[in-house]
């Protein structure tokens, strides 16, 4: 660690994507976040769940915390033209947005590694960034972009031959394990699946060792702050759900957090370390292995039923972030709840009759109205009306009550891409929520209600407190504070 810059505070924010509380505790207990835990059981550390709103995706939770500002989802769709809308694409018109309120990103000046979004930070100043790596493919082309990228990236893994040699040995072994996983467990279907070994190996193996080292050179460089996003923990729970191998990635994890700590004690500089998830995940059942067709075919069906004519998908379109879905019209002017069902006669009961579906909610009256198996809600400004059995009783925990996730639904859908019908899934016998993705044959996941809460674990004099937070937004000032500081 010499030529540090010594004496300038500094600030890192470290991201375990997709890491519900639970499942990092049932970790300690196990022995295998060793460095996580001690800071955990200090009485000067903070370790507790808290709510990141809706959607529970990283694209949305990404944006509030940098920016303060809410998004539909990871991908959505354009209301007016159905065209399909990139949540990574879209961080420019947040940009902007966010800078007509004075902001610029909390990590302006700084530096952000393996991430979906810059989160302010100049292109120079990202490393594995999706967003980077998008505006640069339009500007000058994948293969330059890929070879400067790896320019950016081999020398900070290059240390000496041996360790780049245990490196590959690593993410090969890991990939031709998860490969013969994926196929022993009937989850080698898809383009998607059978790609998706290398990006688990490279997100346990690889992108770990990317952030220290772009943490290191950070500190060398003098930055004020660094954002990473370890996305092991996400990426192989998708497939291995609440298992061993998925808490081995926890495990990878908590070894560079420990060496992270130890070049943050070695710098000179005063730093706050927050370390927290974006989101957690839950056991799923994928919708079309139950019913055997997509989602979208599925409305369209029904539909289609309801209105005794064809209903063609230039007409009505869906998207989805997992078990949350948006339903979305061609036609403006009928998007109120009453304008639906009167095109559609008896879509709203044949949609809350499915299985598949816990509620739907659609605007009425310039309030929400939502409509689940045995009872509805009606939220109309800081006023809720319930009437029979709460539509989101089902996705109720000991950290969230109907009063927060009526809450979190009104938010949501005053966000704008949010459908014009908003459905959450229901569960299966098993317990599991449905999942209406098709690219990924998924056994957990997350992105709506029903999905287990993530964890924050920060230093007391941090001054952070997430009791009675609900949403990701309320994140952003806290964090915008500490990293003025620091």
């Amino acid at each position: 660690m010499n030529n540090i810059q010594t004496g300038a505070p500094f600030f890192a924010l470290l991201q375990l994507d997709g890491t519900a509380h639970e499942f990092m505790v049932e970790a300690m207990r196990r022995g295998m976040a060793p460095n996580l835990a001690k800071m955990a059981k200090d009485p000067n550390y903070i370790f507790q769940p808290y709510l990141c709103g809706v959607p529970t995706e990283t694209e949305p939770v990404l944006a509030k915390v940098a920016y303060g500002l809410s998004i539909a989802g990871n991908d959505w769709r354009d209301p007016k033209t159905f065209a399909n809308v990139d949540g990574v694409l879209f961080e420019d018109v947040i940009k902007k947005e966010a800078a007509a309120n004075g902001e610029s990103g909390l990590f302006q000046g700084g530096m952000t590694c393996i991430c979906e979004l810059s989160m302010g930070a100049s292109e120079s100043n990202t490393r594995v960034v999706r967003h980077t790596l998008y505006s640069e493919f339009a500007r000058i082309g994948k293969i330059r972009t890929v070879l400067r990228e790896l320019g950016r990236d081999l020398p900070a893994l290059i240390k000496h031959p041996i360790e780049l040699a245990g490196i590959i040995a690593r993410f090969t072994a890991n990939a031709l394990y998860t490969r013969r996983y994926l196929k022993a467990h009937g989850l080698w279907n898809t383009w998607y699946d059978k790609h998706y070994p290398l990006m688990i190996a490279a997100s346990d193996y690889i992108f770990p060792k990317l952030i220290t080292a772009n943490l290191a050179q950070a500190l060398r460089k003098g930055l004020p702050r660094f954002f990473a996003d370890f996305t092991g923990p996400d990426e192989r729970r998708h497939y291995f759900g609440d298992s061993v191998d998925s808490l081995r990635s926890i495990e990878l994890a908590d070894h560079e957090i420990g060496r992270i700590v130890h070049l943050l004690e070695k710098s000179g500089r005063p730093y706050q370390l927050v370390i927290y998830a974006d989101h957690g995940q839950s056991p799923t059942t994928l919708f079309t292995k139950a019913f055997g067709l997509p989602v979208t075919q599925a409305v369209l069906t029904m539909a289609a039923v309801c209105a005794r004519r064809d209903v063609p998908a230039t007409e009505i379109a869906t998207a989805h972030d997992y078990p949350l879905l948006n339903i979305y019209f061609q036609d403006r002017k009928s998007v109120s709840l009453s304008s639906i069902e009167a095109k559609y006669p008896g879509l709203l009961a044949q949609i809350i009759a499915h299985p598949a579906f816990g509620f739907v909610a659609g605007r009425e009256g310039g309030g929400l109205r939502v409509i689940g198996k045995n009872g509805q809600l009606v939220i109309t400004g800081d006023c809720v009306v319930v009437t029979g059995e709460h539509p989101l009783k089902q996705y109720t925990d000991r950290f969230q009550d109907e009063k927060t996730l009526s809450r979190q639904l009104a938010l949501y859908a005053n966000v704008e891409g949010s459908g014009d019908l908003i459905l959450n899934s229901a569960h299966d016998t098993s317990g599991n929520l449905y999942d209406f993705c098709t690219d990924y044959s998924l056994v957990s996941g997350h992105g709506g209600f029903g999905i287990k809460p993530p964890f924050i674990l920060c230093r007391k004099d941090s001054g952070i407190s997430v009791d009675g937070v609900i949403d990701a937004t309320e994140l952003h000032p806290q964090f915008k504070r500490l990293a003025e500081v620091h």
